[in-house]
């Protein structure tokens, strides 16, 4: 679900690709992602602050206000009323 490819274009010049599928970066974790990755880039010394455990985040999530989280996607999806066709694999 994720590949990367770095392609040499000359003596000292690379291009880096990177394909991943949207269930593993959508666009809230991409940016983060990509900043943490430039930040090791400009310096190989650099370091990063450690992960926060998953559990602090189950824990978080449990804390919040589940009725206020329903109003707001309700809201945001006011208006929809036929869901997004999928295109299926059908190998």
């Amino acid at each position: 679900m994720m590949r990367f490819s770095l392609l040499r274009l000359g003596d000292a010049h690379y291009q880096l690709v990177w394909h991943s599928h949207h269930l593993l970066l959508d666009g809230w974790s991409m940016p983060i992602l990509l900043k943490e990755l430039f930040a090791l880039y400009q310096d190989a010394q650099a370091t990063l602050p450690p992960p926060h455990p998953y559990q602090e985040y189950i824990t978080w999530l449990q804390r919040q206000d589940m009725a206020q989280v329903e109003q707001f996607w309700r809201k945001q999806l006011a208006g929809f009323t036929t869901p997004t066709s999928l295109a299926l694999d059908n190998r």
